[in-house]
This record gives structure tokens, sequence and C-alpha cells, in this order.
């Protein structure tokens, strides 16, 4: 199966959860992770349920352990998905969400605005200013 995606995480907490299993099923959920990796990178849908028939030397606990190991790899795969999609887009699209929420002033500055106020220095002078005239001491 060809893809783009040239590999996939494999997080030292996932390791910890293999180790905890016999030799001969570590052996197993690494070989189970690596076919499941290929296949979703693939774009296949039914990879954990494939893996499992493919590996069926697996016990119920490290089928259950490899559940969990590989919703973290599809969690990774739909972020690289994400990015690699995004980076495709032409550059005016790719900051175009950005440049729309950044033309909508924030609640703050809509305040500042109300109050005459455009900047954070001239509402610390004017701060001072009528502290000095109230005889405060801020």
């Amino acid at each position: 199966m060809e893809t783009e995606k040239k590999g996939f995480v494999l997080y030292f907490d996932m390791v910890d959860q293999i180790e905890a299993f016999p030799q001969q099923e570590q052996l197993a959920l690494y070989r189970a992770l690596v076919r499941y990796a290929r296949r979703i990178a693939g774009g296949e849908e039914d990879g954990i349920e494939w893996v499992l028939r493919q590996v069926p030397e697996l016990s119920i606990p490290a089928q259950t352990a490899f559940r969990f190991l590989a919703a973290a790899v599809l969690r990774d795969t739909n972020k690289w998905r994400a990015r690699r999609a995004a980076f495709q887009r032409p550059e005016g699209e790719r900051n175009s969400r950005r440049a729309d929420s950044s033309r909508i002033p924030s609640a703050a500055a809509q305040d500042d605005r109300m109050r005459g106020v455009g900047d954070m220095a001239r509402y610390a002078r004017e701060l001072r200013a009528e502290c000095h005239a109230s005889g405060e001491n801020r």
C-alpha cells in the first residue's frame, strides 16, 4: 500500500504499555500497530478490525491495548492530514481565517474605543492624570 505518509510516532508511554505483555505478544502488538498505521495512512477506514483479523494471536487484553494504541496513531494521522491539507491550499487561503478574525475588534478594543482610549500607554497616562487630579496615589 503506497502512501505519502512516511511513518508514525511510537510514544514512550506506548512502549511501556506494550512491554507489559509477554515477548511474543509484544512482537504481535508492534506488527499490528505497523499494519494499522500503514492501513489508515492509505485511507482505509476499517483498520482496527482488519488488523485484529490479521493478527489473531493477540490475547483479549492485548487486543484492548491495541485499540487504545491505535487511537493515538489515528489521532496523529488525522493531525498530519489536516496540516498537510492546510499547506496545500494557496497562500492567500491559508491565512484567510486569521485575517477575517483579525478584522473583528475584540471586546476590550471596543471598550477602549468607547472610552476614548486607543492604546495602553495613553490609558495609563490618563489614569495617572485622574489619580493625580483626585489626590489618590496609585
